[in-house]
This record gives structure tokens, C-alpha cells and sequence, in this order.
């Protein structure tokens, strides 16, 4: 089952990352070792490379679990790891390849069906398919990433070259007057 393999890889990454001294810290503070999970937990989130895990550890025939099963808080979890996943495979342009394509298809599935759970349990939640949209804007990304490299434009008012000057560790946008960070 996907979300139990994904809930004990996050346990043994968390665990790691509470050393002894800390436990004791929270010794008789229940809510205050719950919150440094919490913590940690989304620190592991963001830090790992979902991509890398999925290809690794997964194939498009493990069984997923009844979302209706997931509490809240997994459900929400789960649903975060997919979208890491997916900026990752977007990002490094792999959507399509033959290995990405599969795997992308089934993460993709797993990304809808939390969504609409996440929607019918959580009516605040945002509406739209954020897959979707990420890839649409993949060029403005790489394009902005570009001009902090070249200051070929400002990446905030799209100001072209003539209004860019460098600045010390930025470029500063004449036209706007914000300034933006130069990449390296």
C-alpha cells in the first residue's frame, strides 16, 4: 500500500532527525514534541527529492489506499508529497520520458483523487488543477531564472535590457525601481 510505504519512510526520516537530547527535552511536553514532528515533517517534505524516491521505491502497481480511510492530516500530507513530486518531474523537464510518463500518470491520478477528497472534506480548499498550471508556467520560471542571470529583463515589470543595470549582488530595474537577485 503507497501511503503506509510513504507514512514509514516519513517516520524513519523524522526519527532521524530527533536526536536523544531532544526526546528528552520533551520529556512530559506532549504537545510540544508533537508540534517539533509536525516540524520536521514538512522540513522532510521539502527536502526530499520526490522524484528520486518515486522512481527508486515505487511502481504503478502497488495498491493505493481508501482516501476515505486517511485522516485529515494524511490526507493533506500525501497530497503535498504528490505535488513535490510532480514540480520535480516538471521542473527537470521528465513528464514525458518513457520512465516519467508511467510513474507520472499514476502519481498524477493519486494527486487528482487527494484533491478532490481534500475539496469534499475541506470546502476552502483551492479549486483549479495545480498540475496544470505549473506546467504552464514551467518557460516564465526557467525565464526568470534566465534573467537573473543575464538581466536580460526585469522579472517584475518585464522591462527590457536597457532599463537593467547592475546593482552590487542585484539588478535594479529603472523603469520600476525594484531590484532583483542576480544568479550565478
Amino acid at each position: 500500500m503507497l501511503f503506509k510505504q510513504l507514512s514509514e519512510f516519513l517516520e524513519r526520516e523524522i526519527n532521524k532527525r530527533i536526536s536523544p537530547k531532544m526526546k528528552m527535552q520533551f520529556e512530559g511536553d506532549l504537545r510540544g514534541y508533537q508540534l517539533l514532528r509536525t516540524e520536521l515533517e514538512e522540513k522532510v517534505i521539502l527536502s526530499t527529492n520526490w522524484l528520486a524516491y518515486f522512481l527508486e521505491n515505487t511502481t504503478t502497481d502497488i495498491p493505493i489506499e481508501d482516501l476515505k480511510t486517511l485522516d485529515d492530516s494524511s490526507l493533506l500530507t500525501f497530497h503535498q508529497i504528490t505535488i513535490e513530486f510532480l514540480k520535480k518531474l516538471i521542473d527537470g523537464n521528465q513528464e514525458k520520458e518513457p520512465l516519467g510518463e508511467s510513474l507520472c500518470d499514476y502519481v498524477r491520478t493519486i494527486y487528482s483523487d487527494t484533491k478532490a477528497e481534500c475539496e469534499t472534506r475541506f470546502p476552502e480548499f483551492p479549486k483549479g488543477d495545480g498540475f496544470a498550471d505549473y506546467l504552464d508556467t514551467r518557460e516564465q520560471r526557467e525565464g526568470k531564472s534566465e534573467a537573473r542571470k543575464t538581466g536580460a529583463y526585469c522579472i517584475f515589470c518585464g522591462a527590457d535590457s536597457k532599463n537593467i543595470r547592475k546593482n552590487g549582488d542585484k539588478w535594479k530595474c529603472d523603469f520600476c525601481g525594484k531590484q532583483f537577485r542576480k544568479k550565478v
